[in-house]
């Protein structure tokens, strides 16, 4: 008797969508991470523990969309990549980049070695951090999108 209950209200749960974090729409990437250009703001590392502003956050932008496909840019390089989010892990692999010499200053090689260590992310209050593997630091941006409105006449 208490196993039929206990397959009864599982087979409710799972109707009801309850349990939905086993199906397969669990491994999409969430739509509040497409479509948005994230700028990058600030770096935090562990060792040696550091925390660096990035100067021009508009320079150094991710936007990933549907289809494991991202836009990046690197200050005065561009180019695109591919990345994985399943539950928070996340990768992103850079693919095919312009390759001009940034100015003096610039955090361009940087960003892009951090990218590549990138394991895991996390969004909070409209924001994304980027977290580095072996707990080596995170890489936080703020959604650089201008929100459109429609006013009315």
């Amino acid at each position: 008797m208490r196993s039929l209950i206990v397959a009864a209200v599982a087979v409710v749960l799972l109707g009801s969508g309850a349990l939905s974090s086993c199906s397969s729409s669990s491994a999409k990437t969430p739509a509040v991470l497409t479509g948005i250009e994230w700028h990058w703001t600030i770096t935090t590392t562990s060792s040696p523990a550091a925390q660096v502003e990035v100067a021009e956050p508009s320079h150094y932008t991710l936007e990933f969309h549907p289809g494991d496909q991202v836009s990046i840019k690197a200050d005065c390089n561009t180019g695109t990549g591919t990345y994985t989010a399943k539950g928070s892990s996340m990768t992103i692999r850079a693919g095919a980049m312009t390759a001009a010499q940034c100015p003096p200053g610039s955090q361009a090689t940087d960003f892009m070695a951090k990218l590549a260590a990138v394991d895991s992310y996390l969004l909070v209050d409209g924001r994304l951090a980027l977290e580095l593997k072996n707990d080596a630091g995170e890489l936080r941006f703020a959604n650089g999108s201008i929100p459109t409105t429609t006013l009315a006449s």
